[in-house]
């Protein structure tokens, strides 16, 4: 199953006096797409919808990934991946696309919702940004923690250049 669905590309208002694109899935009519809304278009744009499974020293979590997301893990457009989808003589290239976001240390900003489905409560988490990991913000990160840690009486040890003080 693909990482992306075909998207509604017709222009609608948002309700804030500015105009946004549809969105919504679109069903192929043989000449022509159409969404539920009833717009139609001849060539779809395709937008990112998946899950995946995020691993931390903590743990591991299901999170929705929408457009914004997957262009971040993907390093391209949806459009990109679908036209390579499609493609039987460049599965090669699609493969190394699909696989590009396999462990890679990467910073998400995820939310949280509660939801009853099926009379089951069930906490949706999704995705609201990515980003790649700022190693050296990190490491500066880590190595204040360490240095905290050794000085639980209070005393600062003394900064080295060598190990990234200030």
């Amino acid at each position: 199953r693909p990482p992306y669905y075909p998207a509604c590309n017709q222009q609608v208002d948002d309700g804030k006096g500015k105009t946004r694109a549809c969105n919504k899935k679109l069903s192929d009519e043989g000449n022509c797409w159409r969404c539920v809304s009833g717009h139609q278009c001849e060539q779809p744009n395709y937008r990112y919808l998946l899950r995946a499974r995020l691993a931390d020293h903590t743990g591991t979590v299901e999170v929705s990934n929408f457009d914004e997301a997957g262009q971040k893990m993907f390093g391209c457009p949806a459009n990109d991946l679908a036209a390579l989808w499609d493609d039987e003589t460049r599965n090669e290239e699609l493969q190394k696309i699909l696989k590009r976001p396999y462990w890679q240390r990467m910073v998400f900003s995820v939310k949280s919702q509660r939801e009853v489905w099926q009379d089951e409560e069930r906490v949706k988490v999704s995705a609201a940004d990515v980003a790649d990991e700022d190693v050296i913000k990190e490491a500066r990160r880590k190595l204040t923690e360490i240095r905290a840690s050794l000085c639980s009486d209070g005393d600062a040890l003394p900064s080295s250049p060598n190990l990234g003080g200030a």
